[in-house]
């Protein structure tokens, strides 16, 4: 039912199967929290109450009803700082993308309450990082802590996160992005009178596979939510005239035909996402991507599903270290991408593994 249901538009076939399924014993309760786990509840709202409303006991309703009355609010309040954002740091000579959150959310599933908000993700140069840092400080917000690459800035008063990056990927999961090529071909979409900067088609495509599979990646080939299937399914669904010529030229040409390739095998498997024929057919000669898809969607809603798994548990741990190796080893289709992964584990890694090993050595000055 949760699969059915994570999707925008629904075939005649499909929904007379979620009627059926609605019609039988359902764990209410249970599949109300596993859609808010995977942050797709107002697309499960949504379609519920559009094919099989009477199904549904007046408590689930009401449930429904008003955590997505709540999402509602956050999506619009997201959407006005994500402008108001993206104007004062243009205002200060920043180039600056929003991508994923409310934009994606109003331009692809075509109302920005259908998709779970969580926080405002902002892509700079990392030269503008200062800049960004104290806009946002003199904004009120807060910085937390920095993750390599990234850093979270929260304001009290409105409850609203900033996850800001100057790359795509941590330093244990290289992968090549040009952030000054994602800026310069930057578009503005203009949705409910907002107006925010967002990458061009085939970059977003590009952001959202990279993002699906570093999360699969991080997490010991368990894919945490499966918004972000769902994100690449309704994108391609939105995005009829993609130049998938350029896609396929750019992912070649950069080393990540193959996280392509298993993002598309797994949006595809778990939620039919239409692709043109020829390229469907690339993606199913790649049996490695398409192992990898089938892996983790095997992983999918078993009980370890629903405790999920934070890198923060065990992140230095050498089982989940070398079961991490051998998922990036597979994922990537050039040797040289190897040696750079290895070359980053010696550079960054070890100095931190070791820190983290001896932290008491560390707070004593040793």
């Amino acid at each position: 039912m949760l699969l059915l249901c994570s999707r925008t538009v629904m075939s005649v076939e499909d929904a007379d199967r979620l009627r059926r399924l609605a019609a039988g014993l359902v764990d209410w309760q249970a599949l109300v929290a596993l859609a808010a786990k995977h942050r797709v509840l107002p697309l499960l709202a949504r379609n519920l109450m559009a094919y099989c409303p009477d199904a549904m006991p007046t408590a689930t309703q009401r449930s429904l009803a008003a955590r997505v009355a709540a999402n509602a609010g956050r999506s619009s309040r997201f959407s006005r700082e994500t402008t108001r954002l993206c104007d004062l740091l243009g205002s200060a000579g920043v180039a600056v993308i929003a991508f994923k959150g409310a934009p994606l959310a109003a331009t692809v599933y075509g109302d920005a309450a259908l998709r779970q908000a969580w926080d405002i993700d902002l892509l700079v140069a990392d030269k503008d990082v200062p800049t960004v840092a104290a806009v946002l400080d003199a904004e009120g917000y807060v910085a937390g802590p920095l993750f390599d690459r990234a850093q979270d800035f929260e304001h009290p008063a409105g409850e609203i996160r900033v996850d800001l990056h100057w790359a795509l990927t941590p330093w244990f999961f290289p992968v090549d992005a040009d952030v000054g090529g994602l800026l310069a071909r930057r578009q503005v979409v203009t949705f409910d009178e907002v107006s925010i900067p967002v990458p061009c088609a085939e970059d977003m495509l590009f952001i959202l596979c990279l993002q699906l599979a570093k999360d699969c990646w991080e997490r010991r080939q368990h894919l945490e939510y499966l918004s972000k299937a769902v994100d690449i399914s309704e994108f391609l669904r939105a995005t009829p005239d993609l130049q998938w010529s350029r896609v396929i030229r750019d992912a070649r040409r950069s080393g990540w035909l193959r996280i392509l390739h298993f993002s598309l095998a797994l949006a595809a498997d778990l939620l039919e996402s239409p692709l043109p024929a020829d390229v469907q057919a690339e993606v199913q000669a790649d049996a490695t991507a398409v192992r990898l898809a089938a892996d983790v969607c095997r992983r999918l809603f078993t009980p370890e599903d629903m405790v999920g798994f934070k890198l923060a548990s065990a992140p230095f741990t050498f089982n989940h270290r070398f079961r991490q190796l051998r998922f990036y080893v597979a994922m990537r289709e050039r040797p040289i991408d190897w040696g750079r992964h290895a070359f980053e584990i010696g550079r960054s890694g070890v100095p931190r593994m070791l820190s983290a090993w001896f932290p008491s050595r560390r707070m004593r000055g040793d």
